[in-house]
Order: structure tokens, then sequence, then C-alpha cells
């Protein structure tokens, strides 16, 4: 008797075996089914399609903080107007001090916070568009392309945020008034 099987006749006793499985365990209640091998690989692969679009998205939000400035850092600049105002307020300081403590000081604030949600923008969602060209990650959700899109948005409004804030600080927009 021969025991060896042509390729074609394995795969079709195989999926037959499977579907006998399937068909036995759906009547009983509770019972498990067979499952294919690589059930786990495409989860893996939703995973991080996931991370990754989830990535994209939190860079690009970054990126368009740094343009229109975030409650941190409004906050720190009240708090650098505040102080301005406290080491004025004896008088004796001169006018362009007085200009620089309360003007200048929360300015350049305001322009740092922005740069910093600028870098991170570009580090999340440089990171996005780079990491799958690194890894050996599996095609998947991680490579889709609305993922790379709102990657390459977080990245063109972070570079414009990091742009504008250097400008910011650097006092291309308007010098320091002078009295």
């Amino acid at each position: 008797m021969d025991t060896t099987k042509a390729p074609e006749q394995a795969t079709t006793d195989e999926a037959a075996r499977r579907t006998d499985v399937t068909e036995r365990t759906d009547d009983k209640p509770g019972a498990a089914t067979a499952a294919p091998a690589k059930a786990s690989a495409p989860a893996k692969a939703s995973a991080a399609g996931v991370a990754a679009g989830a990535a994209a998205v939190a860079g690009a939000v970054l990126g368009f903080a740094s343009l229109t400035g975030t409650w941190v850092g409004r906050l720190a600049a009240e708090r650098e107007a505040l102080l301005g105002q406290m080491k004025t307020s004896s008088g004796q300081a001169q006018p362009q001090e007085q200009i620089a403590a309360v003007y200048t000081a929360p300015w350049h604030t305001t322009a740092l916070y922005q740069g910093f949600f600028a870098l991170a923008a570009l580090l999340v969602a440089g990171a996005v568009l780079l990491l799958p060209r690194v890894t050996t990650a599996p095609d998947g959700l991680a490579r889709a392309p609305w993922v790379r899109a709102v990657a390459w948005a977080g990245v063109a409004l972070g570079g414009l945020g990091l742009l504008l804030s250097g400008a910011m600080f650097l006092d291309v927009f308007g010098g320091v008034p002078t009295p």
C-alpha cells in the first residue's frame, strides 16, 4: 500500500478534516473551532497599524499645536510677564529693561514652547514615516496611505512650526519696541 500522497491530495484531505472539525463543533455550545496557525500575524499587523495611525495623528496634532499655541505655553508666558511686572514695579528700572522684562521675555517663552511642540511633532511624525522602513514589520495598516499622509502633514506642520517659532524667538517678525 502506498502511503505517500500527491501534494494536491494532501491539501484536499487537510481542508476536509478542518471542515469536518468545524462542522462537529458548531452544533456543540462552547466548543472550540479549529483556527488557522497564523491567526496571530494579522492581529500583530493590525496592532502595528493602529499604533502607527495613532502616532501619525498625534504628530499632526502636535504640529498644529505648535502653530496655534498651547495652554502650557500661554501659562508660561503669562508667568514670565508677571515676573517682569514684579521686577519693574519698583520704578527703578530703565525703560529698555521694563520692555525686556514685560514684553520680550514672555514673547520668547511662547516661542520656546511652540518650538518644543514643533520638535515633538517632527520626531513623532518622522518616526512613523521612518520606522516601517527600518523594521521588518509585515505590510499592513502600518503602511496604509492615510497613515503616511497624516504623518507627512505632521512633518510639514512641525517643520513650519519650528521655522515660525525660531523666527519668533529671533524677533524676525518685529523687533523689540524702543522707548
